[in-house]
Formats: structure tokens, sequence, C-alpha cells
């Protein structure tokens, strides 16, 4: 066994912390944790429970979001946000490991976020081809988006 599939062998157990790790308040955490999953994508098992906590916490920021009131302080908006945008994020190279009915569910109430890092972020994940072609009245919303980033996404 190769050095490296031993490493991969061994981090694919611990997808709970992953899951963790990639919503971090340290954004670097968050990126270099994604950038390192890449290299798991193939561990079923991992990716199924990595990505089922994911589509959790997804569900959490949604329902805190539903909860903001005007006097939510804006902190709190933006924690939601940031816990979003790095699971949507993650999502990109674990997509295949979500229920179709939940992923479309995520993207949907995504592409409908006014925050556009958030839109930016869906247009990414659909810009895999096996999604563009499932979602294509999404794709066109994001197309036609006022924000250049992502349009061009």
């Amino acid at each position: 066994m190769v050095l490296q599939e031993k490493y991969q062998e061994y981090f694919s157990k611990f997808p709970l912390i992953f899951a963790q790790s990639t919503i971090d308040i340290n954004a670097n955490i968050s990126r270099m944790v994604i950038d390192g999953l890449t290299y798991l994508k193939d561990y079923q098992d991992f990716g199924k429970e990595y990505a089922t906590q994911l589509i959790k916490y997804t569900d959490e920021v949604f329902d805190g979001l539903s909860k903001i009131i005007y006097k939510d302080k804006k902190y709190t908006i933006n924690k939601l946000i940031f816990k979003l945008y790095w699971c949507l994020e993650g999502l990109n190279n674990y997509y295949r490991y979500v229920d179709e009915g939940l992923l479309a569910s995520v993207i949907e109430k995504s592409a409908s976020q006014s925050e556009y890092t958030i839109r930016e972020k869906v247009a990414q994940l659909l810009s895999n081809s096996d999604l563009k072609e499932k979602f294509p009245d999404v794709v066109k919303k994001l197309k036609s988006d006022e924000n250049y980033y992502v349009k061009i996404c």
C-alpha cells in the first residue's frame, strides 16, 4: 500500500470531525480541510457521512435564517452565512453522496439568498455538468444574476 493511500484510509474514518472543521470559525482551516478532502472523495462511507453532516448544517442555517428578526445583530446573520458558504464549498466535491431531493432543496434555497457569495457558491456547484443538467432553471436564474461573479460561474 502506498503511503498516501494509508493516510487516506486513516483519515477516512473521521467524517464528522472533518465536517466540523469545514465550518471552523477560521476560514483558513475551512479552506485547508476542504482542499485536503479532495483526496477522500472516493471513500463512499466517508463521503456519505460527511455530506449528510453538511446537509444537516445547511438545514440549521436555513432554520436560523428563517427565525432572524430585524433586531438580531449582523454578527448572527454573518455567522450563519459563513456556515452556509463553507457547507456549499464542501459539498462541491461530495454532492454525489446527497439525496437528490435534499440537494435540490439546498441549491434552490441557497440560490435565493440575498448574499451574493452564497449565490456564487451555488453557481460554482452548478458548474458541475451533471448538476447543470438537473437544475436548468436555477442555472438560468443565476446566469442573469445582478452580480458579475455569480454570472460568470
